[in-house]
């Protein structure tokens, strides 16, 4: 039977910022996390608009917004009329 509190604990900080720690050793060698977030937070919808204002190719962030909807900070909505490919 071995006691509970010598297992080693983490602090309930860090738990909450273990989201932001994946993200951040997920993205390390791309497009970083939040540039992109703040691009997105003002106002820019489209793959080329975010693109465009990050200073790089379309290509080049596809990855980084995948992780970014995979881990639940951003979703992909496309409007009516408009085609899946231009929306993130």
């Amino acid at each position: 039977h071995r006691d509970l509190h010598s297992f080693p604990t983490r602090r309930s900080s860090d738990l909450i910022e273990e989201p932001q720690r994946l993200l951040r050793d997920d993205m390390r060698d791309t497009v970083q996390a939040s540039t992109l977030l703040t691009i997105i937070g003002n106002g820019a919808n489209k793959l080329s608009e975010i693109a465009n204002r990050a200073g790089k190719d379309s290509s080049t962030i596809s990855e980084p917004l995948s992780k970014l909807r995979e881990f639940g900070y951003v979703s992909r909505e496309v409007p009516f009329g408009e085609s899946p490919k231009k929306s993130i």
